[in-house]
């Protein structure tokens, strides 16, 4: 057998690789971003629906407590004011409160005029988030409508300290963010000097340091916080 010749044997054989072509890999490609797209395609869906979904119950649960703010007990009424404050706190609920302005306000303005200690503080707390998400069409009506209430519980010396000064602070945040006649603002400021002057000194330069004044401090605080 001559040198440099190897038996292959009767029989060779030969590993032949046939890689897939272009096009199927492309099939096979595609088909898995057709199944991710759709896939994402769905949960988008999923998650716009669950979405609408919890806007639709809340709304729901909205129109519940607006409701619950004729309820006859006074501390039914509070509860209402302060859920639905929470409620705005969380969301934008422009659409469904414009259509409701008319009887917000008559509700912030009785709670504010009417109502006892719990009730007015939580009238009052609530009446600048209603303000500000009331609606641009509806916003002017009803701050005009709710402010001579509010004033008027501010400058009750009946009511409670805490009802005056959650009053003077709601006042402030009003005039601060929405009113822009100047007389009005002047008209508030001089409101809230009939309050706070009571921490003015006395005639002879000495601090008053009687325990109704002391007392008020908060009030008088926010007058002049306000002012």
């Amino acid at each position: 057998m001559p040198k440099g010749k190897k038996n292959k044997g009767k029989f060779e054989h030969r590993r032949t690789e046939q890689p897939y072509s272009s096009d199927e890999d492309a099939g096979i490609d595609m088909t898995i971003d057709n199944c991710s797209e759709t896939s994402g395609q769905s949960d988008l869906k999923s998650i716009h629906d669950d979405a609408d979904d919890m806007q639709e119950k809340l709304e729901e649960k909205v129109m519940e407590v607006i409701d619950a703010l004729s309820a006859r007990s006074n501390a039914a009424r509070a509860a209402a004011f302060t859920s639905l404050r929470s409620a705005l706190q969380r969301r934008n609920l422009t659409t469904l409160l414009s259509n409701q302005r008319a009887t917000l306000a008559d509700h912030v303005t009785k709670a504010l005029r009417r109502g006892k200690d719990g009730e007015r503080r939580a009238a009052a707390a609530i009446a600048p988030l209603l303000a500000l998400q009331i609606g641009d069409e509806g916003t002017e009506e009803y701050v005009r409508e709710v402010r001579p209430a509010l004033v008027a519980a501010a400058t009750d010396k009946s009511a409670s300290i805490e009802a005056r000064t959650e009053c003077c602070s709601s006042l402030a945040v009003l005039c601060y963010l929405l009113e822009e006649d100047l007389t009005e603002i002047i008209e508030v400021m001089r409101m809230y000097e009939t309050i706070f002057s009571g921490s003015y000194l006395k005639g002879d330069g000495s601090v008053k340091v009687s325990g109704a004044a002391v007392e008020a401090g908060a009030l008088h605080a926010a007058a002049l916080d306000g002012g």
